[in-house]
């Protein structure tokens, strides 16, 4: 019996739901949200000063959103069963130039806040909490003050759900730090006074298109863009030239199209074996330290493990911004510095 490939009331249930309800915001677009802390000042400005955003959110974005409403909603109702009536949700936290961020949750009696990410298992592989989490919640700690001004509390816990082969859950503890949470402060009151003045900040040096937070690929290999990724990567807006009645550059421009495409699909494939590597490695790790060996074999096969000190790269740029060199300093080492030449991006599309 053949199965029929039309939507079914229940797909169409969903799909209403994910469009008119989580794809539906009530922040205003153009504030600076302290839930961006730390996230790219570029776009953190260009959403401030009225960019109309280049990437809509689809209906993949929304489940992804949706995911984390879930999963965040389990979390309460398990602190609601333990603890009833002791935690506040989506409270306000309002900054001294106006912005509003919103705690997940703030549990009073213990002078907490609580912060949940619903993430893939794969973060395991890096350390926790992520520098934008720690941002945030940093952010919260900081700007969390009662009405005498006074902060309210001095720690917070990230509460990482990871979904995979099962569901886990992995707590980190954030102290507040009152020199970052000044740096924060300050850095509000820059990209205020940045927005003001129309004054877009650059690309920054080590971002990519092709890398986050400008691009990444979740573990089901979809692709995703901030969503002001036009306004620094293209295609910029200038009319293409047509060349219909040339065969040759038709021949390339079509292959070129072919190649991109290719070259996309080895790049998701590829990332997936690397994911899978790590996840290998991981697994080795723990063998070779329980053994405390450097080279293990089995069944004819050999591996080696050979611990690689990490490279250092300094960013003089960003030493002068933050006050630890001055202009002098930062001449002597760019004459010893080198610069590699610069190179052509090339954009495809598909067009009417």
């Amino acid at each position: 019996m053949a199965v029929s490939q039309s939507k079914t009331h229940t797909d169409k249930l969903v799909e209403r739901y994910m469009q008119e309800e989580v794809l539906r915001s009530d922040f205003d677009f153009q504030e600076f949200r302290l839930s961006e802390t730390g996230s790219c000042s570029r776009m953190r400005v260009l959403k401030a000063c009225g960019y109309e955003p280049t990437k809509e959110l689809t209906q993949d974005d929304a489940r992804y959103f949706e995911r984390g409403n879930l999963l965040e909603t389990w979390i309460a109702d398990r602190y609601r069963e333990r603890h009833p009536r002791k935690l506040r949700k989506q409270v306000e936290v309002e900054t001294p130039l106006g912005d509003v961020g919103h705690i997940d949750f703030w549990w009073p009696e213990k002078e907490r806040i609580i912060e949940v990410k619903s993430t893939s298992e794969r973060i395991t592989h890096f350390d926790l909490p992520r520098p934008e989490d720690r941002a945030q919640v940093m952010a919260y700690m900081h700007f969390f003050t009662d009405y005498r001004g006074e902060r309210r509390c001095d720690e917070a816990e990230v509460a990482y759900v990871l979904y995979g082969r099962k569901l886990d859950i992995r707590p980190v503890l954030v102290q507040y730090d009152p020199d970052e949470g000044q740096k924060i402060e300050e850095e509000l009151r820059h990209l205020h006074e940045r927005a003001n003045q129309k004054d877009i900040p650059a690309i920054p040096d080590d971002a990519s298109p092709l890398a986050y937070p400008c691009f990444w690929t979740t573990k089901d290999e979809s692709d995703h863009f901030c969503r002001m990724y036009e306004h620094c990567w293209g295609p910029d807006p200038v009319d293409a030239e047509e060349v219909e009645e040339d065969p040759t550059i038709q021949q390339i421009l079509a292959e070129y199209k072919k190649v991109c495409d290719n070259y996309s699909q080895a790049n998701k494939r590829t990332r997936h074996l690397k994911d899978t590597k790590k996840e290998i490695e991981t697994a080795l790790e723990r063998h070779f330290d329980m053994r405390d060996a450097d080279a293990l074999k089995a069944e004819g096969v050999q591996v080696r493990r050979v611990p690689m000190s990490g490279r250092t790269y300094w960013k003089p740029d960003k030493a002068l911004e933050q006050g630890l060199i001055d202009e002098e300093t930062l001449e002597a080492i760019e004459s010893v510095s080198s610069k590699s030449s610069g190179y052509t991006r090339w954009y495809t599309k598909e067009v009417e």
